[in-house]
């Protein structure tokens, strides 16, 4: 199917903004195509065509793609997690939540890709979405990588942090404590973690519980 709307695409008789606006869509399509597929190199190929696209769309036409640009990225280090490429994803993930924190461009984790215009401006609702996407992906890291993004993510940087931020650490401190074995700053994390309920951090909300639903299972002596 999706072969078929490339070829469609390719004969169709529009302008250059049709066109890259199609495409961005259809390359992300691809790319979870390939991804379904177990082709995890052909799928981030088609990811940052797509994002590339994307970048395109702003700088041309002056479309409002910074959030979906930064999702992209995220289901590329996702792809990448899922090929077991732990160390270079959390890079990425570390980059994209500096980045959705703080908007400062120097981490934009692909600066070959970078815009040649002014990017649109992240409202708080779209800031939180994108912020929970990206802890869902560093959720499926290993211990090694955990640490990597709890350090480079570990303070706000320059002194400047938007709210969501510092619910984001504290999550990614938790699951880094589970991932490890501690237990107690798990818990401790936890604690801090839920009291605002799943509003705006929604997976996390439920990646937490599931963890510590199963902690409270197999650790019946830590339910005290």
């Amino acid at each position: 199917m999706i072969a078929r709307a490339r070829d469609m695409l390719t004969r169709a008789e529009i302008g250059r903004e049709a066109f890259v606006l199609s495409d961005s869509f259809l390359c992300a399509g691809e790319g979870f195509a390939h991804f379904k597929s177990g082709r995890a190199d052909a799928a981030v190929s088609s990811i940052l065509k797509a994002m590339d696209r994307c970048r395109e769309l702003r700088d041309a036409w002056d479309y409002p793609v910074e959030g979906r640009r930064i999702h992209l990225a995220c289901n590329a280090a996702r792809v990448h997690v899922e090929a077991g490429k732990h160390k270079e994803s959390s890079a990425v993930l570390a980059q994209l939540l500096n980045l959705i924190d703080t908007s400062d461009r120097r981490f934009w984790p692909f600066p070959d890709l970078e815009y040649l215009s002014k990017p649109d401006r992240l409202e708080g609702d779209i800031r939180r979405h994108l912020m929970d996407q990206v802890l869902a992906v560093v959720s499926r890291l290993d211990a090694e990588a955990l640490s990597h993004v709890a350090a480079v993510f570990s303070y706000p940087p320059r002194g400047v942090s938007n709210g969501a931020a510092a619910r984001a650490r504290c999550f990614v401190k938790a699951v880094r404590a589970h991932t490890s074995g501690d237990f107690e700053t798990f818990l401790a994390c936890c604690i801090e973690f839920f009291p605002p309920g799943a509003q705006h951090f929604p997976r996390s909300f439920r990646t937490l519980t599931e963890r510590l639903t199963h902690l409270c299972e197999v650790r019946p002596d830590l339910n005290g």
